[in-house]
């Protein structure tokens, strides 16, 4: 016998019912209201549903590409930010003035700390070349431009195997992929917060320990940041379109009226026109009588096969009747030479007297013998 028990939810009683009637009703609205607002609908999700951070789409964890349900993705952002000209100078005179900034490290104020200077020093160390590769200015300069045009400035720190932070490196934000809970938001450690999608393929999952992805405008109903770039995209729009415009007017140029020059070059463009027109006409038209004398030929090579094929088939047929009438020619023949009836009535008559002349001699030989 299990002793396991089985646990069945209890019915509720009759006012835990009506309890939980009156969560839903509002005080002083009543159905016999004239036109009032009426009750609202019953909630019809779970209990644990509530307080969503908001109406994310089904399977939302499934679609690993990064920022694909954005109606702008991450490369149509970084080719906004370096088509136009402007914008790019603006971007760079940003991260400029922010890379040129001093820093320092002190200590917290009320942290007494017996090792307060070693850490310092150990802190600028660590600053003055962050991924141990590159220098603090572009370093930082390299994080800026994704917090700028992507909002997606990703840090990934690499620590030692005594536990100690070694590097940190800077991670192509355009290649990580937020995950969320059940409730909308970021899961907790040690849970996965972050996907790394490379080559179309999810990669990697990091927690919120090993991670730092760091949007500088994120939204309640988003899970990715909206950048500066994407805020003015469509006036980027219109100042690449103008911009084609003005390059336009630049490279086809005008001429000044009454150019003797102007109207001889626009004379010999127009006769190179025509001519090259002319030259492509005749060329299809070549082209076209080739094809058309090449399925002439094919036809008439076609029609020739149908025609000998025919006429092999008319010479077997008449092979075939020669054949029949010989042998209907053979079968009267034979016919002919068969007994008819007034035949058959002789053999039976002579048949006949051969049988009675044969009684006749039975009948006397049995009566010489009997005498």
């Amino acid at each position: 016998m299990s002793l396991d028990a089985i646990e069945r939810p209890l019915t509720p009683n009759i006012f835990a019912r009506l309890a939980s009637a009156t969560r839903y009703a509002i005080t002083g609205v009543a159905p016999h209201s004239w036109f009032g607002p009426q009750q609202p609908l019953a909630p019809q999700a779970p209990p644990e549903v509530k307080g969503r951070q908001y109406d994310y789409a089904f399977g939302a964890n499934l679609n690993y590409v990064p920022r694909s349900e954005a109606a702008i993705s991450f490369a149509e952002l970084r080719a906004l930010a370096d088509a136009l000209p402007l914008l790019r100078a603006v971007i760079e005179t940003r991260k400029a003035q922010i890379a040129a900034q001093n820093f320092t490290v002190r200590q917290r104020a009320h942290a007494d700390l017996p090792d307060a200077s070693a850490r310092i020093d150990q802190a600028l160390a660590l600053i003055m070349r962050p991924d141990r590769r590159r220098s603090f200015g572009d370093w930082l300069r390299m994080l800026i431009e994704d917090m700028l045009v992507i909002d997606a400035a990703t840090i990934y720190p690499r620590f030692t195997r005594a536990g100690k932070l070694y590097s940190l490196d800077i991670v192509d934000g355009a290649t990580i992929k937020p995950l969320i809970g059940e409730d909308g938001r970021a899961p907790e450690p040690p849970d996965p917060v972050y996907q790394q999608v490379l080559h179309g393929v999810p990669a990697a999952d990091f927690s919120a320990d090993e991670l730092l992805y760091l949007p500088r405008n994120l939204r309640a109903h988003k899970t990715y940041g909206m950048s500066p770039v994407e805020q003015i995209a469509l006036t980027i729009n219109i100042a690449l379109r103008r911009e084609a415009a003005t390059l336009d007017y630049y490279r086809a140029g005008s001429v000044p009226e009454n150019a003797p020059w102007g109207f001889l070059e626009w004379a010999i463009a127009g006769m190179a026109s025509i001519g090259a027109s002319a030259a492509a006409f005749v060329w299809r038209l070549m082209t076209r009588l080739h094809t058309l004398e090449i399925a002439v030929r094919q036809h008439q090579h076609d029609l020739d096969t149908v025609q000998s094929a025919n006429e092999s088939a008319l010479l077997r047929l008449a092979e075939r009747l020669a054949l029949l009438h010989d042998d209907h020619y053979r079968l009267r023949e034979t016919i002919g030479a068969l007994p008819n009836r007034v035949d058959i009535h002789d053999l039976e008559l002579r048949l006949g007297e051969r049988m009675d002349s044969l009684a006749a001699r039975f009948d006397r030989a049995f009566d010489h013998g009997h005498s």
